[in-house]
């Protein structure tokens, strides 16, 4: 993930009351010069390639969304006084590689958004016996949970924790899969980062070790990426059948959309709250292919609904950045990653994309969006997508 410079602070009170949402993305970008001393050198370090378990060689910058971001971070911060984590990649189709991220990639308390890889463990444990009736200790009951201790389907429980993220519920089912350790196991051999992206205790109950659950952007956009190639049969990681992790990803469609997709629809999710910040994590599914995302947030005071509307804005920006997967350009071809990258680019500001504007005769090769000629309607989605039949 690549590291953007933090954003200054905001702290005064009268700006959150003032200052409404809509003002929230708008502005400019934040990169810089990073000056390291006053000596001069004549020798360039090679750039180290991000530890994060994406393969690198595949990332393509996606400068559209890479802009959003950048003003995303800075007006977060200037306006609200909150501090903006993402990761962006497409997963799948065409653009495949398209990447975009903000902020610095370190740990946050995760919250409730571990559940989703807890809702993998246990289907890949149990997922041919979901009707087994497991049993709810009182001390895995805690305050604001809709069940109580008692007897429940392991079906039940999945439902409890993705349709109200039910504390109680999840906290029966760690027992059920043996501990936080089976919940590490799962990620690690997802291919991911078990220390960033991590299980390390039961909810609203402190672990006497002191050890907490965390994820940072990059890990925890990896594992949903991992669940969904499963799915889509492309994985080297195949830490479960393709089945399971179908399965797993109709389940996490069942939270409904929250945050950074509340208003584009069709995703797997799961979010996390705290008095601290907002988190959220899934698969997007665009025109364009499967975009796999993470993002924490963190604030002072608590702005938890604010920073939801907030993310649903910036998500409603994010999604008809690319063109549809079965795009043509002019040479009859799909469109590549780079093309796509700066498909929704407006250098003008004139409000209309340039390949579209006046500048669309500059030899770039574009063509008209509503001629039907330019789309190759045989194309099918090779992704798989709980939501189509």
């Amino acid at each position: 993930m690549r590291l953007r410079p933090n954003v200054l602070r905001a702290t005064s009170a009268s700006v959150i009351a003032v200052l409404s949402a809509s003002t929230l993305l708008t502005g400019c970008t934040i990169d810089g010069p990073n000056f390291t001393g006053s000596k001069a050198t004549t020798a360039t370090a090679k750039p180290k390639a991000p530890d994060n378990g994406w393969d690198a060689s595949e990332e393509v910058a996606w400068s559209d969304a890479q802009e959003i971001l950048d003003t995303a971070a800075k007006n977060f911060s200037d306006n609200y006084g909150i501090d903006l984590g993402v990761y962006l990649r497409v997963i799948d189709g065409p653009y495949k590689g398209l990447t975009a991220s903000v902020g610095e990639d370190k740990k946050e308390y995760s919250a409730s958004t571990i559940k989703a890889a807890l809702v993998v463990t246990v289907l890949k444990k149990f997922g041919d016996n979901l009707d087994k009736t497991v049993t709810v200790d009182w001390d895995n009951g805690v305050g604001g949970s809709v069940i109580g201790p008692g007897q429940y389907t392991l079906d039940g429980l999945l439902q409890y924790v993705m349709r109200y993220s039910d504390n109680t519920a999840a906290n029966g089912l760690i027992d059920a899969v043996g501990g936080f350790d089976e919940v590490n196991k799962t990620i690690k051999e997802a291919g991911v980062d078990n220390k960033r992206y991590h299980m390390g205790n039961k909810f609203n109950i402190p672990n006497p070790s002191g050890d907490r659950s965390w994820f940072t952007p990059s890990q925890a956009a990896l594992f949903m990426a991992r669940l969904q190639e499963v799915a889509d049969g492309t994985s080297t990681q195949n830490f479960v059948t393709k089945d399971t992790a179908q399965t797993a990803l109709t389940y996490l469609t069942y939270g409904g959309s929250q945050k950074f997709v509340m208003y584009v629809g069709s995703a797997v999710q799961k979010t996390g709250d705290t008095a601290e910040g907002v988190n959220d994590h899934g698969i997007l599914y665009t025109a364009a292919g499967p975009i796999a995302y993470a993002i924490t947030t963190r604030f002072e005071v608590p702005l938890n609904e604010l920073t939801d509307g907030l993310l649903g804005q910036l998500g409603s920006q994010i999604t008809p950045l690319l063109p549809d997967y079965n795009r043509l350009g002019k040479d009859g071809k799909p469109l590549t990653a780079k093309q796509a990258a700066t498909w929704s680019a407006d250098e003008d500001g004139d409000g209309i994309p340039d390949r579209i504007g006046a500048d669309s005769t500059d030899g770039s090769g574009y063509t008209d969006d509503s001629d039907p000629s330019n789309y190759n309607e045989s194309l099918e989605p090779d992704w798989f997508n709980p939501f189509r039949g």
